[in-house]
């Protein structure tokens, strides 16, 4: 096997098929210093205090531009950002925005006051190719901006502003405020800590700052750097934990050095509670590569394949490689090869085997969009973070470090049913494997096989179980020519990262989230809807000649955050998808109550194609339409869907068209919809009995039934 592959591997390199693609990055470089060189001075949204455009430095590059104040890595250093979402007051040109982002915080939002230094900050943001660090023209005094929850806040040199709203901030902090004071003059404890105590009692001080680096006064004029935690437990899980982040090395994605080498102390023994130990060896579903490629040491197998030529587009080519990601030798052959040629050359971009392989190969977005390897910055950052892992593996091997120290657990989903089943995991003194239906920590469980780690931390998690209903809705629908292709919106509590599709218990395509202005506007309290739009289309086996239902599940890395059904009936426009599901699940309620098979049912909205759909839901059934502004026919109706709540007046003269022992359902923004806090009027189940149980029974109240985050109200005429 491995002399046919390096037999194969002997055509034309990567720099003579692939064109470096054109750069505007020298011009983005030259704009972004032109404006921090700018004579321009901000005057601040409390007291007009006066900011000039280089307060912060600024690293671009391999380069730091002289700013008036030095960078906090020191501090930073000892926050355990990983995995964590951060907020940035008075996030000036954004520099603690990148530098918590680079240290391994999940999103990072800044917000800052003046318009200009926010531009600055996005345009370095676009130059390092820094992902998921956002900026905002904010108020920081004003306490209605504070909506979202974030992990930790920072306040650095800002606690003038945040003071009068240190109320709003503690509702907002689930864990940790980090405060930078204004300058000391023996009144640390009086001025700053005693007005953050009372909402957070426990706190660290991490040491002292200067106040700027230009001449003896300004070194001699002194702040402190303050962490706040309600209790104790959690300022010391996130301030210098035992397995604390590694420090930062802030270089541009493309410029990292060959070696990430960090100095890291052996971590704590123990595991936390919520973790098990994983058996690598047997865990790994390697097997094919590791046939095939057998050597004394990893670092003779590095050897040989740096010395390969890989034709990738002939590559991709491979069955192992279209069936699936992860399975046969030829992938893991591409991530070493990328690997080798990112220590020779300190780069990462086009014309690195395993970088080109993701971004230009259709197949692998096709197969999981919701990475957006499209994307070629986001591409950048996944490749990064796989090689700075497999860096840290490198020294934990040398060091004897098990597990590494730094290293994300495993996510792993286990399969309780029907599913993909190709890998199983290893409990550490287990004897029977577990099936693995999803898993997060492929590469990380290759690289514990490759450098002979026995064992890494893993979170084993069931699939049984629902995630909770959630406001959205499907747009469109098409399934054909083995194709799925969808478009429509999903608001879960807490923001996702992607959507992906499931169909009879088995997941069949995943989506990427759009910008979603409507939802924005109709939900303003909730920072992450302005992106909850989604769109899905890839290659899914999907058939059916009745009717089809499915789910879009909103999803924060393995994390089920929430659900929408969907229902597909062959023959229906795409744009009617929404109208098929919302009258499928008022039937289905309906039927659930006892109207099983009504013969005369009226439906109150003249939605185009509406009485279509409900004839092939209830085939023989005569179905009339009355919009709202016409009069009701005459009934009598065995059943009346309202796809909108109707007006007292004209419940009035729905009640008196149904005829005894007839069914009412009507979709109404619930119990669902105020869990959103949106400004519109809810019906709860105490309202629905004071507004229908008037004139009919109310028989059930469905929370989030219609299946578009509306409940759904279930009456009988008596």
């Amino acid at each position: 096997m491995r002399a046919q592959l390096v037999k194969l591997a002997r055509g034309t390199s990567m720099t003579d098929v692939v064109q470096a693609p054109p750069s505007s990055k020298e011009q983005l470089r030259e704009l972004i210093l032109e404006s921090l060189q700018r004579k321009y001075t901000a005057r601040s949204c409390h007291e007009e205090i006066k900011t000039g455009n280089h307060y912060q430095s600024v690293r671009l590059g391999n380069e730091r531009t002289e700013g008036f104040r030095t960078d906090r890595a020191e501090f930073l250093d000892r926050v355990d950002f990983r995995g964590r979402t951060v907020l940035d007051l008075g996030s000036n040109l954004g520099e603690i925005s990148r530098s918590a982002r680079a240290r391994g915080a999940r999103l990072v939002d800044g917000f800052e006051y003046d318009p200009f230094f926010i531009e600055i900050a996005r345009m370095v943001n676009a130059y390092n190719d820094v992902t998921r660090v956002s900026f905002y023209q904010r108020d920081i005094t004003d306490p209605s901006i504070y909506r979202e929850r974030y992990d930790i806040v920072c306040a650095f040199a800002v606690f003038i502003y945040i003071e009068p709203v240190l109320d709003h901030l503690a509702e907002i902090t689930d864990e940790v405020l980090i405060v930078e004071t204004h300058r000391l003059n023996d009144n640390l404890e009086r001025r700053f800590i005693r007005p953050i105590e009372q909402y957070f009692p426990h706190y660290k001080i991490l040491g002292e700052t200067e106040w700027g680096v230009r001449g003896e006064r300004a070194r001699s004029v002194r702040r402190a750097v303050v962490a706040f935690a309600r209790d104790e437990a959690t300022l010391d899980r996130v301030i210098d934990p035992p397995t604390a982040a590694p420090p930062s090395v802030e270089g541009p994605a493309q410029t990292l050095p060959p070696r990430l080498e960090v100095t890291r102390q052996p971590p704590e023994p123990g595991v936390e509670p919520q973790l098990r130990l994983i058996d690598v060896e047997r865990s790994s579903g390697h097997v094919s590569f590791f046939s095939a490629f057998r050597f004394d040491t990893p670092d003779e197998l590095l050897a040989a394949i740096s010395g390969m030529q890989l034709d990738v587009p002939t590559l991709a080519r491979d069955q192992d490689l279209r069936r699936g990601l992860y399975r046969g030798p030829l992938y893991w052959l591409l991530y070493l090869k990328g690997y080798t040629q990112y220590v020779e050359t300190g780069t990462i971009g086009a014309g690195n085997a395993y970088f080109d392989y993701l971004v230009e190969q259709p197949g692998v977005h096709e197969r999981n969009p919701a990475l957006g390897l499209n994307d070629r910055l986001r591409a950048l950052e996944i490749v990064v973070r796989r090689f700075r892992d497999f860096d840290t593996f490198r020294q934990a091997a040398r060091e004897g470090w098990t597990p590494p120290p730094g290293i994300a657990p495993l996510e792993v989903v286990e399969a309780t049913g029907e599913g993909a089943k190709w890998i199983k995991i290893f409990e550490a003194g287990e004897g029977a494997g577990r099936p693995v239906r999803h898993m997060d920590g492929h590469h990380r469980l290759f690289q514990a096989r490759l450098w002979g780690i026995p064992q890494l931390q893993a979170r084993l998690m069931s699939d049984e179980g629902s995630p909770a209903p959630m406001a959205g809705g499907v747009d469109e629908l098409t399934i054909a020519d083995g194709r799925l292709s969808m478009r429509g919106w999903a608001l879960p509590r807490e923001a996702a990262q992607s959507v992906s599709v499931r169909c009879a218990g088995r997941w069949v395509a995943n989506g990427l989230l759009t910008a979603s202005p409507e939802v924005a506007s109709r939900f303003p309290g909730i920072a992450h809807a302005g992106r909850a739009g989604f769109t899905v289309d890839a290659p899914a086996e999907l058939e059916s000649d009745g009717m089809m239902q499915m789910e879009v599940v909103a999803m924060l890395g393995l994390t089920e955050l929430g659900v929408i059904p969907v229902c597909h009936l062959p023959g229906a426009p795409p744009t009617l998808a929404g109208t098929v599901t919302l009258l499928h699940h008022m039937l289905a309620a309906a039927r659930a109550a006892g109207a099983d098979k009504p013969d005369v049912i009226l439906v109150t909205e003249r939605t185009a194609g509406a009485s279509d759909v409900l004839e092939s839901l209830a085939p023989g059934a005569r179905v009339a339409v009355a919009d709202t502004s016409e009069s009701v026919p005459d009934g009598p109706f065995d059943l009346v869907l309202a796809t909108a709540e109707p007006e007292r007046a004209r419940l009035s003269e729905l009640a008196r068209a149904l005829r005894t022992g007839g069914h009412l359902v009507v979709a109404v923004d619930g119990e669902l919809m105020r869990t959103y806090g949106s400004s519109e009027a809810h019906t709860t189940r105490q309202e629905a009995q004071l507004r229908y149980g008037r004139r009919l029974a109310v028989a059930e109240h469905v929370v989030g039934g219609a299946g578009d985050g509306r409940d759904l109200v279930i009456t009988r005429k008596a």
